[in-house]
C-alpha cells in the first residue's frame, strides 16, 4: 500500500463543540456532555520531553464515528518512549452505562491503524520496563550517516518492521490518509531521523522495478513525519536529502518520486530541488530563464534527470520557479510568464481544467494564482545565497 507523504498540520476548530455536534449523526436526546470530539480530549507527549502536550488532528481512523459516546469529561493521555512504545491513560468523571462506546483504550489497542506485535500498554508499570529497555536500546542499520539512520530489506527484519508499525500508529494522529503498510515485502526501507536516545521522524521508501528504464530501480517516498515537538529543527529536511543523496550515488536507481505529497511536503522537496537545479547552466543561460515555449527543452530534461534523479515534471517546476523569482519585478517578463504557465495548465489539462469550457479562464486563473502563492512560499524560504545566484 502507497501512502500519502504528509507531515504534521495543526488542527484547528473555528467552530463551537454544539456547532460541530448539530452536523453530525448524534442520537437524538443524548445528553451533550457525555459526547467528546476525539480530536479535543486526545492529548499526545513524547516522554522526557518538556515541549506541552499535543493534539491529534485525526483521529477518524481509530474512532470511525468520529466521537465517543457515553464518557463525560473524557481525557485520553498517550505517552510515547523514545521508541515509539505507548501508554495510553483514561480519564473520565462518570460513564452512561449501557450507552457508551467500548471503553477508548480498547478502542485504540484494537484499531487496524494500531501498532502490530505491541507496542501499547495501559499499565504504568509495564511502560516503565518499555522505557528502560528503549533507552538502552541499539538500532539495527544497514547504514548511519550523522544523526541519520537507513534500515532496508524490511520483509527480513523483525525489529524494523515492527518499528515502523508503531511510528505508523504514532503518525494517524497527524495524516489523515494513515494506515498499516504491510512492510513483509523486502522493498521497504526505513530511514530515521535521530536525536539522542530519541527517534524524531521517519521516511519510508518503496523500491520498484521499472522495465521501461535504462536503470532498474524507482524509489517512492511513502510516508514523512516528524513528531511535533521535533519539527522546525531541520530532522525532515536531513531525512530528505539523505534519500536523494544515497539515490544519486546508487548505479541502479533510476528516479526517485513521491506519492501524493501534502503541501508542507511539496514546499519542502521544492526548496530542496530548487537549490540543485539552480546551478545548471541550461536554466541560468537561458534569456532570462525564457524558453520559446515556456518548457525546460528535454535534452536539458534529460540531462538533470540522469544527475539528480528528480522526475521530469519536477524539473519543470524547479525551471519555473527559478523564472518566477528572475521576472517577478518585471511587468512584461511577468506577464509572459503568466501566458507560458497557462498554456501549459491547458495542454497538460491541470486538474481537468479542459473539462469546463465555460469557465474555463476563470479556471486558468486561479490555478496561475495558486502556483504562484506556491513559488512565493519557496522564495521567502530560499537561503540569500541561493537567491544571489538568480
Amino acid at each position: 500500500m502507497i501512502l500519502k507523504t504528509l507531515v504534521y498540520i495543526e488542527m484547528e476548530y473555528p467552530c463551537s463543540k454544539r456547532q460541530r455536534l448539530e452536523s453530525e449523526d448524534v442520537p437524538e436526546g443524548f445528553p451533550e456532555e457525555f459526547i467528546a470530539i476525539p480530536e479535543e480530549c486526545i492529548e499526545i507527549v513524547m516522554d522526557g520531553v518538556n515541549e506541552g502536550k499535543h493534539y491529534a488532528s485525526f483521529a477518524h481512523q481509530v474512532f470511525p464515528r468520529k466521537r465517543i459516546f457515553g464518557y463525560k469529561e473524557l481525557v485520553i493521555k498517550i505517552t510515547y518512549t523514545c521508541k515509539w512504545r505507548m501508554l495510553v491513560r483514561v480519564s473520565f468523571e462518570r460513564m452512561l452505562e449501557g450507552r457508551s462506546d467500548p471503553h477508548p483504550f480498547t478502542s485504540i489497542s484494537s484499531s487496524p491503524a494500531g501498532p502490530k506485535g505491541g507496542g501499547i500498554t495501559d499499565s504504568e508499570d509495564v511502560f516503565a520496563k518499555w522505557k528502560a529497555e528503549d533507552e538502552d536500546m541499539e538500532l539495527p542499520c544497514d547504514e548511519r550517516e550523522k544523526d541519520i539512520v537507513w534500515i532496508s530489506n524490511l520483509g527480513k527484519r523483525v525489529f524494523g518492521k515492527e518499528l515502523l508499525s508503531r511510528m505508523q500508529a504514532m503518525s494517524v494522529w497527524w495524516i489523515e490518509t494513515s494506515e498499516q503498510t504491510d512492510a513483509t515485502d523486502s522493498s521497504w526501507s526505513l530511514i530515521l531521523s535521530i536525536s539522542g536516545k530519541y527517534i524524531t521522524g521517519f521516511t519510508s521508501v518503496f523500491e520498484f522495478s521499472n522495465p521501461f528504464t535504462k536503470r532498474p530501480k524507482t524509489w517512492r517516498i511513502c510516508q514523512s513525519v516528524v513528531f511535533p515537538c521535533f519539527q522546525k529543527k531541520g530532522f525532515g529536511r536531513q531525512m530528505l536529502e539523505y534519500v536523494y543523496k544515497r539515490g544519486r550515488d546508487s548505479s541502479d536507481v533510476y528516479e526517485i518520486n513521491v506519492e501524493d505529497p501534502c503541501p508542507e511536503f511539496i514546499l519542502l522537496r521544492d526548496l530542496l530541488e530548487v537549490q540543485q537545479c539552480v546551478k545548471y547552466a541550461c536554466f541560468v543561460a537561458s534569456d532570462n530563464y525564457t524558453y520559446k515555449t515556456g518548457m525546460v527543452p528535454s535534452i536539458a530534461v534529460n540531462a538533470i534527470h540522469d544527475e539528480l534523479k528528480i522526475t521530469n515534471s519536477q524539473i519543470q517546476r524547479c525551471y519555473e520557479i527559478l523564472r518566477f523569482i528572475h521576472t517577478e519585478h518585471d511587468e512584461e517578463s511577468s506577464k509572459q510568464f503568466k501566458r507560458d504557465l497557462i498554456r501549459r495548465f491547458y495542454k497538460q489539462d491541470v486538474e481537468g481544467v479542459q473539462s469546463n469550457r465555460e469557465t474555463l479562464s476563470d479556471n486558468l486563473d486561479l490555478l496561475y494564482l495558486d502556483i504562484q502563492r506556491q513559488y512565493a512560499k519557496v522564495k521567502a524560504k530560499l537561503p540569500k545565497s541561493i537567491l544571489r545566484l538568480i
